[in-house]
């Protein structure tokens, strides 16, 4: 009996194993979901080193006008030197024809000094400096919106780009499809005599000129996908899987967004007052 419980013992542990290495193979062969467009945008402002460099701005910006405030606080100075001289300071002192050298300091020591200044008036300069630096402010703080805009335009042209190569691919395809079923027409006609040898050598070019456009279209959306990758920071060979763009349910209507301006406009209207600021300062 001990065989035959082994035997089943062995033949369950196997079973196991094909049970599991079955539910690895199709979890590994299901098809990967597709992202949508709010998808790669997230992605995207994830990965890009612009939006991250646009923050590190802010956060630069911000410590400016921290210290700009700072400015009407007292400002607290502490010093402290250490000298070594060459020679002893003295004195020579002569009393009843008797000289003498009578030192008057130490050829080393340290020296301490602390002091507190407070601004009394200014003519206008710290307010300037702190109203120049709020500018500078609100202008990284817009700086980031623009970055984070010009990367959502930049991942939307990649996504059409590439529904616009895969419809490309497929029209293409299909004219292979449909150019290689008449020049099997064309081929079988001719062997019955019913055309020219003309047309069949038409038939054959025809499909070779189309052959041509499938593969340049499939160039054409590898370098789609390459470029949409490259935007969301993926390698550029990573399979693209994406959905349609939903369509619009009222064409007449336009998007709240529309009639606002951009915010690189309002970071420049920022900056312009963050010099004049700074003028007035120089001048104060």
């Amino acid at each position: 009996m001990v065989p035959v419980f082994r035997h089943f013992s062995l033949r369950a542990s196997l079973l196991r194993l094909a049970l599991v290495a079955a539910a690895c193979a199709a979890v590994a062969g299901a098809p990967a979901r597709a992202e949508n467009l709010e998808q790669a945008f997230a992605l995207a402002l994830n990965a890009d080193g612009r939006l991250s460099a646009s923050t590190r701005h802010v956060a630069a910006a911000r410590s400016a006008h921290a210290a700009a405030r700072g400015l009407r606080q007292p400002q607290v100075s502490v010093d402290a030197l250490y000298y070594h001289l060459s020679e002893q300071r003295s004195f020579s002192v002569e009393i009843l024809s008797v000289s003498t050298t009578l030192p008057i300091a130490q050829d080393r020591g340290w020296l301490y000094r602390a002091g507190v200044s407070v601004p009394l008036y200014t003519s206008s300069r710290i307010d300037r400096t702190e109203q120049a630096a709020q500018a500078g402010l609100d202008a990284a703080e817009l700086g980031v919106q623009r970055t984070e805009q010009d990367i959502r335009l930049d991942v939307a042209h990649a996504y059409i780009g590439v529904l616009r190569a895969q419809r490309q691919h497929e029209l293409a395809a299909s004219g292979v499809e449909t150019l290689e079923a008449h020049g099997r027409d064309a081929a079988s006609f001719f062997e019955q005599g019913l055309v020219a040898r003309n047309d069949m050598l038409a038939a054959r070019s025809a499909v070779a000129n189309a052959r041509q456009d499938l593969i340049r279209a499939t160039t054409m959306l590898d370098i789609a996908r390459a470029g949409y990758n490259r935007q969301l920071g993926r390698a550029l060979d990573d399979a693209v899987s994406i959905d349609e763009l939903p369509q619009a349910k009222d064409n007449n209507a336009s998007p709240v967004a529309a009639g606002s301006p951009r915010a690189e406009l309002l970071a420049l209207t920022r900056q312009a007052q963050a010099l004049r600021h700074q003028a007035a300062a120089a001048r104060a």
